[in-house]
């Protein structure tokens, strides 16, 4: 009991600290982040008093171990179970890489909690710097492999870490300045909003992240977003939070977000997968070593589905738009309903 109180407690002082610094945004900038990292010893505890849990429910926050077999290593991590299977075993998309795990065994899953320091940890740095904008850099990890011994760390002693912030030199560029501000004032020429008009071709995560957040607003006023040949900035984690913004934002409903060689195979199956939560009616993405196969006619079936969401690709009074409009796998003033308003437009 001793020692679990004074973990907790040096973990809360932790916490403390972190998200203190994480509320004053406007200190960002000056302030380096610095976290209480542990060297530990591992003390084995009961394996069954650790993981009470009898079964898991669908939304449940948990941790996954990492296990080693036949094929490829399961690096586990922490996310939400999304599935509970009639044999007991379980689904689970987990937070960070936004990979789905399926028909993980109950005996490699535990709730997250303070004593799991390897969610407890790992988990609020996730969630905090991402809601801040920090991206993290030499961070020690604090963990022991729980999948396999089952243990609790004790703090001996401490140690100071500096954590910096590269990257955010790129959110005072001029242009990314005036794009944010058009957005923040809904500039109407951003309607079809060219990514490749404003950032320059090594723009980070970290401008990124910040962008989506912007356009998380519903009154966002782009209805189409280029965000091809962002080779430095779009990966996985990246591609995930666009794809939630995109589930947010219903006024995006055609997207290019081709050509991010960094995105693997397993990030696209992951958009693929959300793609039918969003309202994207008309997209390019991927490569053609990246999307095909099944995976791209998944795609396509899933927009073409969703084009029962929304009529803003076949609106007449939306032609200033859509004429606007290329490089998707299908264009949109192509439509048969729209032919007898273009021909229109163009004589006039």
């Amino acid at each position: 009991d001793t020692i679990v109180s004074k973990i907790e407690e040096q973990q809360n002082e932790t916490y403390s600290e972190l998200f203190d610094y994480l509320k004053t945004e406007d200190e960002i900038e000056r302030k380096k982040l610095e976290l209480v990292a542990h060297k530990t010893t591992l003390l084995p505890i009961n394996c069954e008093s650790h993981n009470l849990q009898k079964e898991f429910k669908v939304n449940d926050l948990v941790s996954v171990s990492k296990r080693e077999a036949e094929g490829p290593t399961k690096e586990g991590g922490v996310g939400r179970v999304i599935t509970k299977h009639a044999d007991g075993t379980y689904d689970v998309k987990f937070h960070v890489s936004a990979r789905t795990e399926r028909k993980i065994e109950k005996k490699y899953i535990r709730m997250y909690d303070m004593l799991d320091q390897t969610a407890c940890i790992g988990e609020h740095f996730a969630i905090a710097s991402e809601s801040a904008g920090v991206i993290k850099e030499d961070f020690v990890s604090l963990s022991a492999d729980l999948g396999s011994t089952c243990a609790v760390e004790r703090t001996d002693t401490f140690v100071r870490r500096s954590m910096r912030c590269p990257g955010r030199e790129q959110l005072r560029r001029p242009t990314v300045v005036d794009l944010f501000k058009r957005l923040n004032r809904n500039d109407e020429r951003l309607k079809v909003l060219r990514l490749k008009n404003y950032l320059e071709a090594d723009t980070n995560s970290l401008v990124l992240t910040e962008l989506f957040k912007i356009l998380s607003r519903k009154t966002s006023i782009v209805q189409v977003l280029y965000a091809h040949n962002l080779e430095y900035g779009m990966d996985d984690q990246t591609l995930q939070k666009l794809t939630n913004m995109l589930k947010v934002n219903e006024n995006i409903w055609a997207l290019n977000v081709g050509e991010n060689f960094q995105v693997t195979r397993r990030g696209w199956e992951g958009f693929a997968e959300d793609l039918e939560d969003t309202h994207i009616t008309h997209l390019y993405a991927g490569s053609e070593s990246s999307v095909h196969g099944e995976l791209k006619v998944r795609m396509r079936d899933t927009i073409r589905e969703n084009r029962k969401k929304h009529d803003l690709h076949i609106d007449p009074n939306n032609l200033d738009v859509i004429l606007q409009i290329g490089q998707m796998w299908w264009n949109p003033k192509n439509a048969k309903s729209l032919q007898p308003y273009i021909q229109s437009d163009i004589v006039n």
